[in-house]
Parts: structure tokens; C-alpha cells; sequence
């Protein structure tokens, strides 16, 4: 079997610019390349140059050339440090220490590349042209809505009729048969379907002969007309029975059979259909697929006047509806038929999809674009975090250690925390502390109590 539908070509209000997801992720990488560079420039090189120093000072390589200091935050306090040291091993102690050095670390500098990542990434989630137009999402959705609400429709009405066929085959079989034998065909009947929850055969005055199942719900004046009919409007839970007739001789009898609501729900209950609502003549939920009370109104007041406006079994309905929060796709289609078992029924089923989580093209653009920024952002976070806590704060820390020891206190030992260029420079740094000269040594006297 083949089936073919007509799909709505695509124009560019519905699928958008792609050349802003190309500016946008040019901005990024040009945004990354430069903080790269800037952290390069200020943290790595630095860096390792810094190494180099401190192990040619501990090592005592060319004692008459001076450090090279770095010119911008830790790292220049740190290589100002590291050449007073390197005065002290060879011309003695010095007068002053290195405390003039500026205070402005890289600490700032990474909250500054923070800030222009950060500014990188909020065009992607904050700017409004991927989103589509009203007409464009009209145009592509609202036939697929309708053609699902459609399909929801025929289930609803293929398992009623199948429901009654099975019902005229149980009342065939036992007009002339035994009520024991009877009620052991309906309970047969009830343990291989899951449709119904009650069969029972009546009199004519609509009196019950033989049942099965749970207790009878339905009126005893409407077991005995013909057909599928609701036969309650209010209540905790909708009653719908099929009746057909039994006749036998001058006494008429007849088979009922009482629907599952739990089945109705799973009819009406499809992926990509969205909310989905079975109301009866009244405009009442007798069905749904999501969590509902039994003769409750529609949630959405625009698709009750949808609703409303299905007078007939060829009407249909379908269209955006602009609800408070969001637009969404909604539609109505009748269930019933003109003739049949169910003619006395005047369903409806009404269905309702946000058009924000809908695979239009540039909706999907649009979620993608919200991702990548997010994830952006949370990368942004992440590897600058990482970075303070490997490198920054270490080397803050090294700074005041070494800045100390300059000044004469040479007596805290320093430990490396990380094997890296940090770590390097804290091991030459401990070499020379032995070797300064006793008289650069801060001592405390010990408190003796006067």
C-alpha cells in the first residue's frame, strides 16, 4: 500500500537565514582565537619563561644577568621577586623589598575574557530573527494537525463499531442457548478483549438476565435502545454502551456491553499529536490523552470556540491559536457518523500543539542556536574556572610567598601543588632559600613572656 500527501514547500520565512549562524559562529572562533591569544600572551609565556629564570637563579647560571620580568600581573611581582633574590645571592641583602609592583592580576584579565565570551554568545540566544512568521507555521502545520486529529477521529470510531460488531457476533451466538452457557460466552469475551468492562443480557423491560464483568452502570431505560450511546452527562466517569437487540420468539432481549474509558484514552493518545481531548455533544472531556476530570471543559477557550464552530461530520477544523503563553497548533474533527450504530453520538475530537517544540526548520535552528550558546557559555565557565583554580591562584599565592621571601622571610618552605610550570618555579624558589644570606633572613624571637 501507498500513501501520498502534498507537503507545503518551504520558503524563507519558514526556514530563515542561515548566513546568522555562520556570522554568529565566525564572531565565536574570531572572540576565542583572541582570548587564546591573550591568555598566551599574559599567562603561558610568562610562564615558562619564568621557569627558565628561577632554575638558572637556583642553579647559579649566569649570576650577573639580570631576570627577565614579565610586565603584567603574578607574574611580573613574581619576576620581580625572583631578581631581588638573585641580588641578595650576590651582593648581599637589599634595602627595599618588591611590593611596588601594580596589584592588577590575571584574575581580572580572566573576568575580561569571560566577559567578551560571554558577549560572543548572547546573540545566539537572545536575537529574534530565526524565529518563524504566524503565516509560515500556518501554513506547513496546520494540515499535519489536522490530518493527526483526523486519524485520532477514525480510531475512536473504528473501535466503537468493532466493539458493536463484537457485541451482534455475542448476541447470534447465545439467542438460543442456556443462561449458563451464556455467561460463560461472556466471560470469554471479557478475557480476551480489553474493550468493554461489562457484558450483560436484558429483558424487555431492561432487566438483567445474565452478566459478566463489573457492576452495570448504564440506565435501565437505555438498555434497551438500539445502539452505541453515552448514557450519562455528569459523574465521575463517562458510561458508554453498545446495545443489540436479541429477539426470541415474543420475548425481546438484548446484549449491552459497557466501553473501557481506559480505552478510549489510548485511542487518543499518539506521539506528535500533542493534547488531545474526546468531548462529547456538550462540549465535556469524556476522553484524553493527559490527566483530566470526566466532564470538565476545554483548557484552551480559543480551541472551544474551534469546537464550537464543527457543526457536521464533513466540518472540520484547524488553525494557530494564540494562546497567552505561546501559539500553538490546534484542530477539531467530529467522530460520528450520519448512519450507523453511532449516529445518535455527536463527538469530537480536539487536539492542540505548541508550535514553539514543532520540527519547522527554523525552529529547530532556533533550538540548536540556543544550545550551542548555552553550551558556549557553560565551556566559557568551565575552562576559565579551571585555569583560576590551576594556575591563577596558585601563582597569586607563589606571588606573596616569593615577595616575602625577597623580603627577608626565609622561613616558610613552599611545596608544589601541581607538576607544571607552576610547580617548576616553586622547586628552584625552595633551592635558593637555603642560600640566601643568613642576614636576609626574617627570625622571629620566640615569645618568652617578658
Amino acid at each position: 500500500m501507498i500513501t501520498t500527501a502534498k507537503v507545503p514547500s518551504q520558503d524563507s520565512a519558514a526556514t530563515g537565514d542561515p548566513r546568522f549562524g555562520f556570522k554568529a559562529a565566525a564572531v565565536m572562533v574570531l572572540l576565542v582565537i583572541f582570548v587564546v591569544s591573550v591568555l598566551r600572551t599574559l599567562l603561558h609565556k610568562p610562564l615558562r619563561r619564568l621557569s627558565t629564570e628561577a632554575r638558572r637563579v637556583a642553579e647559579g647560571n649566569e649570576p650577573a644577568r639580570p631576570v627577565v620580568i614579565p610586565r603584567f600581573g603574578e607574574p611580573a611581582r613574581i619576576g620581580a621577586a625572583l631578581e631581588a633574590l638573585r641580588t641578595q645571592l650576590n651582593t648581599g641583602p637589599v634595602s627595599e623589598g618588591t611590593r611596588g609592583v601594580g596589584r592588577i592580576g590575571l584574575r581580572t584579565a580572566l573576568v575580561l575574557c569571560a566577559a567578551i565570551l560571554t558577549a560572543g554568545s548572547a546573540p545566539v540566544l537572545l536575537h529574534e530573527h530565526h524565529k518563524p512568521s504566524v503565516a509560515a507555521v500556518l501554513k506547513q502545520l496546520s494540515e499535519d494537525q489536522r490530518q493527526r486529529t483526523k486519524a485520532a477521529a477514525n480510531r475512536v470510531r473504528r473501535s466503537l463499531n468493532k466493539g458493536y460488531t463484537d457485541i451482534s457476533r455475542i448476541a447470534s451466538v447465545t439467542r438460543a442457548v442456556p443462561p449458563g452457557t451464556t455467561r460463560r460466552v461472556l466471560n470469554a469475551e471479557l478475557g480476551q478483549s480489553s474493550r468493554f468492562q461489562s457484558l450483560y443480557v436484558v429483558d424487555s423491560s431492561g432487566a438483567i438476565i445474565v452478566a459478566a464483568g463489573d457492576r452495570a452502570r448504564t440506565p435501565r431505560a437505555a438498555r434497551i435502545e438500539h445502539g452505541i450511546a453515552q448514557t450519562n452527562h455528569s459523574g465521575t466517569e463517562p458510561v458508554i454502551a453498545a446495545v443489540v437487540p436479541q429477539s426470541l420468539g415474543t420475548h425481546a432481549r438484548h446484549v449491552v456491553g459497557e466501553y473501557r474509558i481506559q480505552t478510549l484514552n489510548s485511542l487518543v493518545t499518539r506521539p506528535h499529536l500533542g493534547s488531545a481531548w474526546l468531548i462529547d455533544e456538550q462540549r465535556r472531556i469524556i476522553a484524553s490523552n493527559r490527566g483530566f476530570l470526566a466532564f470538565s471543559r476545554l483548557p484552551d477557550g480559543h480551541l472551544s470556540a474551534a469546537a464550537d464552530g464543527v457543526h457536521g461530520a464533513a466540518t472540520t477544523t484547524a488553525g494557530l491559536l494564540l494562546g497567552a503563553d505561546a501559539p500553538a497548533i490546534g484542530a477539531v474533527m467530529p467522530v460520528t457518523q450520519e448512519a450507523g450504530p453511532m449516529r445518535a453520538l455527536k463527538w469530537q475530537v480536539a487536539t492542540v500543539r505548541s508550535a514553539l517544540w514543532l520540527d519547522l526548520p527554523q525552529y529547530v535552528t532556533q533550538r540548536r542556536a540556543i544550545l550551542v550558546g548555552l553550551l558556549g557559555s557553560s565551556s566559557v565557565v568551565i575552562c576559565l574556572g579551571w585555569l583560576h583554580i590551576v594556575a591563577v591562584r596558585p601563582l597569586r599565592e607563589l606571588a606573596d610567598r616569593v615577595e616575602g621571601m625577597a623580603a627577608g622571610d626565609c622561613t616558610t618552605v613552599m611545596f608544589p601543588r601541581y607538576q607544571d610550570e607552576v610547580g617548576a618555579i616553586v622547586l628552584s624558589l625552595e633551592m635558593v632559600r637555603p642560600m640566601l644570606p643568613a642576614s636576609t633572613a626574617h627570625r622571629r624571637t620566640p615569645d618568652l613572656g617578658g
